[in-house]
């Protein structure tokens, strides 16, 4: 008797098994696709303090997504989700750290190379999303060909940490105002143009450089100022004032500003850009 039920357990097919290697039952339990990040290779010279710091935020943030993962059955769209909160994480810090050592005058930072530098680490960091947090899975649309897709860099825009990452952006112009003759105003991450809008702004003065270039996005956006306001928010006496008396924004303001230029026209529109 005892023979005849072990042949028949033995013929019985093994539990699947999860990526981890632990015994993973169809269907009960969570499946398990995340292995730990690996380090940021920096192609540029970044300090080892800083380093440690961004380092650390993303161990957390490892620690964060496996216990999501542990915790419930994640959908392929709940997945992605956290991955792109996870870059967030940790483009943040890595976004403070740039604009400390840019306002420090630390060698080889500038106000120039702060916002390529942060584009390229969100870069990365989007590669190491796709490669350690759906492991054995479908990959999700996070970047094309080496680059980030153009719907992910609208979904990051639209975070808290981006917002705060204009702030301090802001914070940093005021203080390299004068003293940064190499500030480049207008570089968008591939190099974009908008001489199509500049053709067809008004020939009239503005009382500031960011009063023009909101109104070369405006034009761009294919907006009134009233679907302007709309959009931002924003009084549009507020923007009439911002645009043609070259009165200054806040910090907020401005962060509302790139946010929402960013969504509409889908392509990353920076503090720098607008007070260029």
């Amino acid at each position: 008797m005892k023979d005849r039920l072990d042949k028949k357990a033995s013929a019985l097919p093994r539990p699947p098994q999860s990526v981890g290697g632990a015994p993973q039952l169809s269907g009960i339990g969570p499946r398990i696709q995340t292995a730990p990040s690996e380090p940021l290779v920096y192609t540029f010279p970044f300090p080892e303090a800083s380093h440690s710091r961004v380092r650390a935020e993303m161990k957390k943030a490892d620690r964060d997504f496996e216990h999501e993962e542990q915790s419930r059955v994640l959908t392929h769209q709940a997945r992605r989700a956290l991955a792109i909160r996870w870059i967030c994480r940790i483009l943040a810090v890595f976004a403070h750290e740039a604009c400390d050592l840019a306002r420090s005058g630390a060698p080889d930072w500038s106000l120039s190379r702060t916002e390529p530098r942060v584009s390229e680490v969100l870069r990365l960091l989007a590669l190491q999303a796709e490669d350690s947090k759906f492991v054995g899975g479908n990959k999700p649309d996070l970047t094309d060909e080496g680059d980030v897709r153009e719907q992910v860099y609208a979904e990051i825009a639209k975070s808290s940490e981006w917002s705060q990452y204009q702030v301090e952006l802001v914070g940093l112009l005021d203080h390299c105002a004068g003293s940064h003759p190499d500030i480049l105003p207008g570089a968008g991450r591939t190099g974009q143009t908008t001489a199509g809008a500049e053709r067809e702004l008004p020939q009239k003065s503005y009382g500031s450089p960011m009063g023009r270039n909101l109104d070369r996005l405006r034009l761009e956006s294919g907006w009134s100022f009233d679907d302007m306001a709309k959009a931002t928010e924003i009084d549009k006496s507020l923007i009439l004032g911002h645009v043609n008396k070259g009165k200054n924004a806040y910090p907020s303001t401005l962060a509302t500003y790139a946010r929402v230029f960013t969504e509409k026209l889908g392509r990353p529109i920076t503090v720098a850009e607008l007070k260029g």
